[in-house]
């Protein structure tokens, strides 16, 4: 800053077109943000637009901040074209003993503590928001409808969406986020696949997901299942259908490690290879056991070469790979 003094002491390096403009930016911002903050606790509802609203708010925030104290130095560097402002800098300084001087830092760390709280307080809502259910189904997930009506009526309600879809951790917050990105634009252009195709093949593991609620080492043994149908004839005669199903689990002295779900004990793991991309069509399946042993087994007649295979993704049989729209159902 230079070294001029102000006469009446007033902090003149604020009044200019650039640093009101940032102001301005900055109350409107944080009146805007107040308000809907508290319609919010009116409606007693989650609104799916709140998590764009503020994710804008907290940039235009941000930008009015940035805007004050350029404009305050462009004000004292004498004016000019924001191009020569770097240039003049140079000749510039601080000296606390004036008051115009104070004034303007004082201004600045006022201005910054506001904007402080205002940016973090937009950004805990918009993160809160954007991992809500609402702004899943109703907002990003406009052309998958049918899934998010399905979702409201299914076993897994009142499980978040990105428990499921995203799961813990940063790591995976910031890669969905990036695909979100690429899906918003898919969906702005049109250029997405109808239907949409299932399965997702870059899903997180159903280990590191699904897992977290349903307990694998929990033993289910048998569990009875019913099934309701009704036959074609006049009077569409209830048709029951009822199975023991061996479901089995972790090992124990009713079942040594048997069952439906052997491929999801601690100590084993089944892997398979698919030859296309809705993994419908098994060539090869491989079975490694607690006792260290491993069985292969191979599509008869069509089996694959190692060069077939070394091309191909091995996956390990998972959650998904049977419960594969557990949230879904349709």
């Amino acid at each position: 800053m230079s070294n001029e003094r102000n006469d009446r002491g007033e902090p003149t390096r604020l009044w200019n077109w650039l640093s009101f403009a940032g102001l301005f930016l900055i109350l409107v911002s944080l009146l805007a943000g107040v308000l809907f903050f508290l319609l919010e606790l009116v409606l007693k509802q989650p609104a799916p637009y709140a998590g764009i609203l503020y994710l804008v708010l907290t940039g235009l925030i941000v930008a009015g901040f940035i805007l004050v104290p350029v404009g305050m130095m462009r004000r004292g560097a004498g004016g000019g074209r924001l191009t020569d402002l770097a240039r003049r800098l140079s000749e510039l300084r601080l000296d606390l003993e004036i008051r115009e001087h104070r004034y303007a830092v004082l201004t600045v760390l006022s201005l910054g503590i506001i904007v402080l709280l205002g940016v973090g307080i937009g950004m805990y809502k918009s993160y809160h928001a954007t991992e809500s259910t609402a702004f899943c189904g109703q907002l990003c997930h406009g052309v998958m409808n049918p899934e998010w009506v399905r979702y409201q009526d299914s076993a897994h309600a009142r499980v978040s969406c990105t428990e499921c879809h995203i799961g813990s951790g940063a790591g995976w917050y910031v890669r969905s986020k990036l695909s979100g990105l690429r899906q918003v634009w898919a969906t702005l252009i049109g250029s997405y696949p109808r239907p949409i195709p299932t399965p997702i093949h870059d899903l997180r593991p159903a280990r590191e997901t699904c897992e977290e609620c349903h307990w694998r080492r929990k033993f289910i043994g048998y569990k009875e299942s019913v099934s309701f149908h009704y036959l074609g004839d006049e009077e569409n005669t209830l048709h029951q259908l009822r199975m023991l199903v061996k479901i089995g689990g972790e090992k124990t002295s009713l079942l040594r490690g048997s069952g439906i779900h052997y491929h999801m004990l601690i100590a084993s793991s089944v892997e398979y290879v698919a030859t296309d991309s809705r993994r419908q069509e098994i060539a090869w399946v491989r079975v490694n056991r607690a006792d260290g042993s491993v069985s292969e087994y191979e599509r008869n007649g069509n089996g694959l070469s190692e060069e077939e295979r070394a091309k191909l993704e091995v996956r390990r049989m998972d959650c998904m790979d049977c419960h594969n729209r557990p949230a879904h159902q349709f």
